[in-house]
């Protein structure tokens, strides 16, 4: 679960900018900010404070995301993939991701697929938490160089 923390922010203070996009949990008693975005995809996060940006309008504070950028091959079209799988035993959580890369010398593709599973948990004490849940990501990039 990526659940970032200010100090001194509480919830509904801050947004995440992800490529372009805000995004703000669906649930928030199960969700958190970005907890969409499947940090194995990430590239680099900023953290703007606030009050104001130019850039992302008026807020206490924004986090900028920026997802993988597609790739470039000097001297040839390349194809990469690959496939993670991750298991907690607590709440049968599954969490199981496939990368597809292809570049060339002036354009670059990327697809990601995850899909996450889990059912309720047990806590420390021994009670049944009502948290089970289905979520599916994908997240495609294609760029292209308009010139050198």
């Amino acid at each position: 679960m990526n659940d970032p923390r200010i100090r001194g922010y509480r919830f509904g203070q801050f947004l995440a900018r992800v490529d372009g996009a805000f995004w703000f949990p669906a649930r928030l008693d199960l969700d958190s900010l970005i907890s969409k975005v499947d940090s194995r995809i990430i590239d680099d996060i900023v953290v703007i404070n606030g009050p104001y940006s130019s850039r992302h309008g008026p807020g206490f504070s924004f986090i900028d995301i920026a997802t993988r950028s597609t790739p470039r091959s000097h001297g040839g079209t390349h194809s990469r993939g690959s496939t993670s799988i991750n298991y907690n035993g607590n709440g049968q959580q599954w969490n199981g991701g496939q990368q597809i890369e292809l570049g060339a010398e002036n354009w670059g593709a990327t697809v990601y697929y995850g899909h996450l599973v889990g059912s309720d948990y047990v806590d420390g004490a021994g009670n049944t938490v009502p948290s089970s849940y289905k979520s599916r990501n994908l997240n495609i990039g294609l760029g292209f160089d308009l010139n050198e």
